[in-house]
């Protein structure tokens, strides 16, 4: 299994194995329930030869995804043009963690 420790609480990228790409802050992992936890998930998207971001959902407010590990191609640290805009693009959302 990937070693997520060391990227806790960084901008990173998600790749899933159905192709696709996810942004968001990773938060949390629980290696019992093979699970990752970004807070502020958005979808990667090119648009006019030009990478964005999508919300994650457009009909429902995410503040956090969970990913089962089993489910992803990869999680990497985001390069650190995307991390910045992103970080810009979200500043200031905290999570909703009451359930």
């Amino acid at each position: 299994m990937y070693n997520l420790k060391k990227l806790l609480k960084k901008v990173v990228t998600v790749k899933t194995v159905t192709g696709l790409e996810i942004m968001g802050t990773l938060i949390s992992t629980d290696d019992d329930e093979h699970l990752v936890v970004l807070m502020n998930p958005k979808m990667v998207v090119l648009n006019d030869n030009e990478v964005a971001v999508i919300p994650f959902a457009f009909t429902s407010k995410v503040d956090t995804a969970e990913f089962k590990v089993d489910m992803l191609l990869s999680v990497t640290e985001t390069v650190e043009d995307s991390a910045e805009d992103y970080l810009k693009l979200v500043e200031g959302v905290e999570p909703n963690t009451d359930k």
